[in-house]
């Protein structure tokens, strides 16, 4: 019973609770608002009233006071949300529970009127006016002046919480700064009352942010167009007051083949002023004696360079460099000395190797040549005193680190015979003093190794095909090459044992092995086959031949025999036939042999009576 009674009471207190959480709205059109949890009733006999508001306990304040069962909110503009109370007893039980959503009737006051900048180059323009209420506005209506704007409009509003925020914007295009200028207004409809209030100043201004007015064309230049040292705008006034200007330093200068220089030269200021383009006054002087006078246009990067050309080697030069800006203005004169070295008369170099190519070129290959100078190489042929081929000439760029190579011939040398090769070196202080001279015998070319056999691989008779298969040995200096080309021949043998109906083809075999194959072979015909190689001189290398006799081509395709796959199907047969009959044998053994078949017929009566009329014939 006492666990019954205990029972009840809780489910006493959980009706309690569930019957009074119905949430109350509250609409106030007031400033104040007054919420009473229950009745005062509910709060004799030691109770206690809790009051929250969004899940927190609130204090008396300036906003919240307390009497009794009833909160007076004052003022209540900001302070709508969820608020809940509760009536604990003495023990602390919750004996009562009490929701409400307040919900204030009010509108935000005006923001000030914002100036809205129409710039130089724009037509289109969008105003915006925000509002926050309770309940939201609507009947929403752009005025410019007394005019009502139509087109263009668009609004939003939503529901934040317990109040509206709501966007009216308007966007105005092809804009007429005699008539669009000025300030527009807004009207709508608020708690079934209309409103006015004034929502943009659309102004007439200048350039945009980050723009630079160009007052003769009245054009917005960005503003790293303006003192860039170029004539942005046709008055020059965007390089008018520019406070810094570009000073040169002369970094490297060397020599480039004895007849160029090379200035290195940067800005103390580049990082500053990266996008500046400075005119650059140049001067070179030999002995007080101006050289050479140019302008150049660089822009303000880090690192710049210039070449500087007709220059003399075991020279020493003057070098002066000076800023000007546009405006005529002159950067630090600044100037820096350089000698040119005394270069030597070219050397040909030491040969590093010669060799030939296919028996009718020759390859000649040199070390490398100093560097610091470009080399012209020229190559002379001659036999027996006569120049045999033009001159071959090559550009040597030392600082490649290349090694001189020359082609010779072109493939119409002839093997055999000894060559006098002259090679002449020259470059921009002269031409080498003495000429190298080599005398080079292009090697007999060998012709090629006999063909040392000649073997049928195959005989295909469903399609009358023969292939062969030749092996040749390759002479031991052959230049290298990855083929040879031969001849084979192909004879009807006659019943004299004499070569008839022959047929020459071209052959090329790679590597040491070569294999070709023929169709359309009469049947029952001896045939020779006799093959030989060429040399590229066309040298005839040692024949070999072979003799064969077709066989028997019969209709189906078959040679007159079994082929393989026959053969293989009537072994398969056979095999399979074995196999079935063992199997028959050992099952009629297996079941002879059994003992519970030879019980089965003795208790049979019938087998016992033939048994005994068997014994009695016996008798």
């Amino acid at each position: 019973m006492e666990h019954f009674g205990r029972f009840v009471k809780i489910i006493r207190w959980l009706f309690l609770i569930l019957f009074f959480s119905a949430i109350n709205n509250i609409d106030s059109s007031t400033n104040r608002v007054i919420l009473s949890c229950g009745n005062q009733n509910r709060t004799n006999n030691g109770s206690q009233i809790v009051w929250q508001r969004f899940g927190k306990n609130l204090t008396s304040n300036n906003n919240f006071t307390f009497n009794q069962n009833k909160l007076n909110i004052f003022p209540c503009k900001h302070l709508a949300g969820n608020y809940s109370c509760y009536i604990r007893d003495e023990n602390g039980t919750i004996t009562y529970e009490q929701n409400f959503q307040v919900f204030i009737k009010f509108q935000s006051d005006p923001e000030q009127v914002k100036n809205v900048t129409l710039y130089i180059g724009e037509s289109t323009k969008t105003l915006t006016f925000k509002l926050t209420s309770y309940p939201e506005i609507t009947n929403i209506t752009w005025l410019h002046g007394n005019d009502s704007i139509i087109s263009g409009e668009a609004f939003e509003s939503i529901l934040n919480g317990f109040h509206y925020e709501s966007t009216a914007t308007l966007k105005l295009s092809n804009i007429n700064e005699t008539t669009d200028l000025g300030e527009y207004s807004i009207r709508y409809f608020f708690d079934g009352k209309q409103f006015e209030r004034p929502a943009a100043n659309l102004i007439k201004g200048g350039c945009a942010p980050l723009r630079w007015h160009c007052l003769p064309n009245n054009e917005c230049l960005y503003s790293s167009l303006r003192c860039n040292n170029m004539k942005n705008c046709p008055d020059l006034s965007d390089e008018v007051n520019c406070t810094s200007f570009g000073h040169i330093t002369i970094g490297n200068i060397s020599h480039v083949n004895f007849t160029h220089l090379m200035i290195y030269y940067s800005f103390d200021d580049a990082f500053d002023h990266f996008e500046r383009n400075y005119t650059i006054l140049v001067k070179v002087r030999e002995n007080e004696e101006l050289l050479v006078s140019l302008t150049t246009h660089q822009y303000q990067d880090e690192n710049n360079f210039l070449l500087v050309d007709n220059i003399s080697n075991a020279t020493t030069y003057n070098i002066t460099m000076q800023a000007t800006s546009i405006t005529g203005e002159f950067g630090p004169l600044v100037s820096k000395l350089f000698s040119v070295p005394l270069a030597e008369l070219p050397k040909v170099p030491p040969l590093k190797s010669v060799s030939h190519s296919n028996y009718n070129s020759i390859i000649i290959q040199l070390e490398k040549y100093p560097r610091d100078l470009d080399y012209t190489t020229t190559f002379s042929l001659y036999q027996n005193g006569s120049k045999v081929i033009d001159d071959v000439t090559i550009h040597s760029i030392p600082t490649k680190s290349e090694f001189p190579i020359g082609r010779l011939g072109d493939g119409k040398l002839e093997n055999d015979l000894m060559y006098t090769i002259v090679i002449k070196s020259n470059s921009v202080v002269g031409g080498s003093l003495i000429p190298l001279m080599i005398n080079y015998t292009i090697p007999r070319m060998v012709a090629p190794g006999p063909v040392q056999s000649i073997s049928i691989v195959n005989v295909r008779s469903s399609f009358s095909e023969i292939r062969l298969r030749v092996n040749y040995t390759r002479p031991l200096d052959d230049g290298g090459t990855k083929s040879f080309k031969g001849k084979l021949t192909i004879c009807v043998i006659n019943d004299q044992d004499k070569q008839t109906n022959c047929e020459t083809h071209d052959i090329v075999l790679k590597g040491m092995t070569g294999e070709f194959g023929f169709r359309d072979l009469k049947e029952e015909t001896k045939y020779s086959f006799e093959v030989y190689l060429l040399s590229e001189t066309s040298q005839i290398g040692k024949k070999k031949t072979v003799f064969f006799t077709t066989p028997k081509f019969s209709e189906s395709g078959s040679s007159g025999g079994l082929d393989a796959g026959a053969i293989a199907g009537i072994v398969i047969a056979c095999l399979a036939g074995v196999f079935i009959c063992s199997c028959a044998f050992y099952t009629t053994f297996k079941a002879r042999k059994s003992p519970s078949n030879n019980m089965q017929m003795n208790n049979n009566p019938k087998n016992r009576k033939a048994e005994s009329q068997g014994a009695l014939e016996e008798l």
